[in-house]
């Protein structure tokens, strides 16, 4: 993970953007167990913000600063000795649980908001579709089974939802008991046999209780929207698949419904608000 220049061309001189010397020198001190004085250390910093534009650009997500700093000194001014090396991984994880739900362990709704915005930013060749996921049936089996059954039930749907996606497509818990999914170069018929996937296998793994007693009753419904390139706002994109949710949930939830796209077939036959 490392491109840069010999010298940052263009870098600001001031020290606005990364503080004061001494805030500079006290953070290295922190993070990076790095003793420079603090001119040395603000000059530092603007060479680490610098690399982590660039880092930014080429893979197209934000890697904060800490672990711009640490990929910085690993690999273009290597200073750290190989315990040092361990807070790297320390790091990328505290990002990593920053960007997760606790419960279920997909992407959280900020990590998911910030891959939808770029998914919708620029012109895209190829279509992509949203899918917004709510739990049927739920709020009874948390009332009912109590919270510690709840999160279990939500942990479950997350392994389904990681077991249906690809690999750079986003699922997140969206919040409460509801979910989402960015499907990248996928077109709404395509994403709606996506979600009856899904849907069936909700369906079928809760048809039971884990003892095989009772069944558990949840169901999921599903609404399906296609992302369209070039949106000023993602906010008219989750809406239009809300209103897609709302129809499968209206209908008799347990189903999947689309705006703007066709019907994928299903035993279940899906519905097209």
């Amino acid at each position: 993970m490392h491109s840069q220049k010999s010298k940052p061309a263009g870098a600001r001189r001031s020290t606005d953007h990364v503080g004061s010397g001494k805030d500079c020198a006290a953070r290295l001190q922190r993070l990076a167990r790095v003793d420079l004085d603090d001119r040395e250390a603000a000059e530092l910093w603007r060479h680490v913000e610098y690399h982590r534009r660039q880092l930014r650009q080429q893979l197209g997500r934000d890697i904060g600063r800490q672990v711009a700093l640490l990929d910085y000194l690993l690999n273009i001014r290597p200073r750290l000795v190989a315990p040092t090396i361990i807070e790297t991984a320390r790091l990328e994880s505290i990002e990593h649980d920053a960007d997760s739900d606790r419960v279920t362990g997909l992407h959280n709704r900020r990590y998911f908001d910030r891959a939808l915005e770029r998914e919708t930013a620029g012109p895209h060749r190829e279509p992509a579709a949203l899918l917004l996921l709510d739990l049927d049936g739920f709020k009874a089996v948390n009332d009912g089974e109590g919270h510690l059954v709840g999160d279990q039930v939500l942990e479950i749907v997350g392994h389904i939802l990681r077991r249906h996606v690809r690999g750079d497509d986003v699922a997140c818990r969206f919040g409460g008991d509801e979910f989402a999914v960015l499907l990248r170069r996928t077109p709404v018929r395509r994403a709606m046999a996506v979600a009856e996937r899904i849907r069936a296998d909700v369906a079928a793994t809760f048809a039971a209780s884990a003892d095989g007693s009772r069944p558990i009753g949840v169901t999921v419904s599903v609404g399906v929207a296609p992302i369209r390139a070039g949106r000023a706002s993602t906010e008219p994109l989750i809406a239009t698949a809300d209103r897609a949710l709302y129809q499968a949930k209206r209908s008799g939830a347990n189903q999947i419904s689309a705006v703007g796209g066709g019907v994928a077939g299903s035993p279940r036959q899906p519905s097209v608000a």
